[in-house]
């Protein structure tokens, strides 16, 4: 069995999600989903019992409702 670092693990994540919005030609919103999916991975690496409310206010500062707006401006 591998073992991977955290820094391995962020690399991986985060290019991976880089890769997948250029190939597929995503555009801010599936960028900014992208990055939510990678902050909240690793998030739960660090903290396997974090909120999604937790993790929103750690990586980005803000409260979750303001977040949520996000994608509510999108429709």
């Amino acid at each position: 069995m591998s073992t991977y670092t955290r820094d391995a693990v962020s690399t991986a994540i985060t290019d991976a999600a880089d890769l997948v919005c250029e190939e597929l030609n995503g555009g801010e919103r599936d960028s900014d989903l992208l990055s939510v999916v990678v902050n909240a991975a690793l998030t739960l690496l660090d903290n396997p019992n974090v909120s999604f409310r937790e993790i929103i206010e750690e990586c980005y500062s803000i409260e979750e409702k303001e977040l949520r707006s996000w994608w509510s401006k999108w429709s």
